[in-house]
């Protein structure tokens, strides 16, 4: 009997220890500003600017862009810092646009203070997807 008392203590001190997850809730969604919703890109070397909600603070973000159909490469990005834009290097520095392509973009935020993974529950929901069209070569 003293076992399973003993062991019904343990149990409830663990319950009661265990981490309850982050002690601030994930960042308000961002949104996507530039370039303009479907709009044809003039360079490979595109700025993608966002908003950050009044009020909203955070210490990294991660920035996605695919394209259509998943046709060429694309680009995942978890960043420190508090930017409100990133811009994608044209080659020959990074080759990560193709020509006369469709891309979606969208980015998230958080707010935590460690490094964290993709699924991690401090993201913010994605900013609303935003397309744009590469260059003609």
């Amino acid at each position: 009997m003293k076992k399973l008392l003993a062991l019904a203590v343990l149990a409830v001190t663990i319950l009661l220890v265990q981490p309850t997850g982050t002690a601030s809730s994930a960042p308000a969604a961002p949104t996507a500003v530039q370039p303009p919703n479907g709009s044809r890109i003039e360079s490979f070397r595109p700025t993608l600017t966002w908003t950050v909600p009044a009020g909203a603070s955070f210490t990294q973000y991660n920035l996605k862009v695919v394209p259509a159909n998943n046709d060429g490469p694309g680009v995942n990005l978890i960043l420190a810092g508090q930017d409100t834009s990133f811009t994608i290097p044209a080659p020959p520095d990074w080759y990560g646009l193709l020509p006369d392509l469709t891309y979606t973009w969208q980015v998230r935020l958080s707010d935590a203070t460690t490094s964290i993974g993709l699924d991690d529950a401090s993201w913010s929901d994605w900013s609303a997807p935003q397309t744009f069209k590469t260059p003609l070569v």
